[in-house]
């Protein structure tokens, strides 16, 4: 778990974060286009991404470069969201793209909304009484315990993809 960084740190591990991610999105695309699959390129990128996350959220005393190549990988591999765009829209027939591409991009906005409750509801159940100046203080298993959730849902997305049609990039015909 990350702790006592300064702001300059922080801000790096932010930046390398999103740089990686802008990176991601068009390169993934071009590789998603160019081997005509949606779905491998989808469930690699999933897989790359817990492969980061896990380290970054479970690890103690990662030093900064480690954890600055795995901001890197994890905003790179997030990026693979764009094909999924592409993986939904030609999942359906045509006259169905414009629903099932405002149907996802709920989904990714419910995401966190939905998380980000969960997320304090299990930081508060974990909570061992402790607080200073009036704001709760939580310990590692606390936060382990409720980014977790994050993870779980990740696998969970990991056992799913499989069973997912795959599209060769093409749209699907009535």
């Amino acid at each position: 778990m990350l702790k006592n960084l300064t702001p300059v740190k922080s801000a790096t591990l932010v930046s390398t974060l999103l740089i990686a991610w802008a990176i991601g999105g068009p390169a993934l695309g071009a590789l998603s286009e160019k081997t005509g699959r949606r779905k491998p390129i989808y469930f690699i990128a999933l897989c790359m991404s817990l492969i980061g996350w896990i380290p970054i959220l479970y690890s103690q005393g990662l030093p900064l470069w480690l954890i600055i190549i795995l901001f890197g990988l994890v905003g790179f591999a997030s990026s693979a969201i764009f094909v999924g765009f592409a993986f939904i829209k030609e999942s359906v027939p045509v006259v169905f793209a414009g629903i099932v591409t405002g149907v996802c991009n709920m989904g990714m906005e419910m995401g966190p909304m939905i998380l980000q409750p969960v997320i304090g509801w299990t930081l508060d159940l974990k909570w061992n009484g402790v607080s200073e100046n009036g704001i709760r203080i939580y310990d590692l298993n606390a936060y382990n315990t409720a980014f977790g959730t994050m993870i779980g849902l990740s696998l969970l997305g990991a056992m799913i993809i499989p069973f997912a049609r795959e599209t060769y990039c093409r749209q699907l015909k009535l």
